[in-house]
């Protein structure tokens, strides 16, 4: 959380929307987030330039979306 408050007051100091240095991830690891069981944290930071909070979403999954598992060969 620290990291992001860092981030996004560096980003105000020189007048950027908070966190654009950041592109958007790939829809691969979207599309596993959609599916991750959330995890129970429940953090609001406080936006001050729009007057929103902002809610922070914690998720796990059981496998990395961009990792596939090996195949195992078959000896005959």
């Amino acid at each position: 959380m620290r990291l992001i408050q860092a981030h996004v007051a560096h980003d105000r100091r020189h007048n950027r929307k908070p966190l654009s240095a950041f592109a958007a991830a790939p829809k691969l690891y979207w599309s596993a987030f959609n599916r991750a069981a959330e995890l129970p944290l429940h953090v609001e930071l406080d936006w001050q330039d729009t007057g929103a909070p902002a809610r922070v979403v914690a998720a796990m999954i059981s496998d990395h979306p961009a990792i596939r598992p090996a195949s195992v060969a078959r000896i005959a």
